[in-house]
């Protein structure tokens, strides 16, 4: 059973870890869209395609954008 200083740090490090997860996504993102923006514009491609690509690399880079997340985890200004 998890005492209660033990819930205060997990909440702590949860939220930061999240936005900081996200944060390192949309770059990786940002980076493939950029890479192959020539391939995707003018194709006549629908939206949900585009996004269901983006999704789904997003998917991709998850082994990626984790452990950088852990090491870039946004400090809460407890320092």
């Amino acid at each position: 059973m998890l005492k209660k200083l033990d819930k205060v740090v997990i909440r702590s490090y949860i939220l930061p870890l999240v936005i900081t997860y996200l944060l390192t996504t949309f770059i990786f993102v940002m980076q493939f869209l950029w890479k192959y923006i020539d391939d995707i514009v003018g194709k006549g491609l629908e939206l949900s395609l585009i996004a269901k690509l983006v999704v789904l690399f997003a998917i991709i880079i998850l082994p990626m954008a984790l452990p950088l997340a852990v090491l870039l985890k946004i400090d809460n200004g407890y320092w």
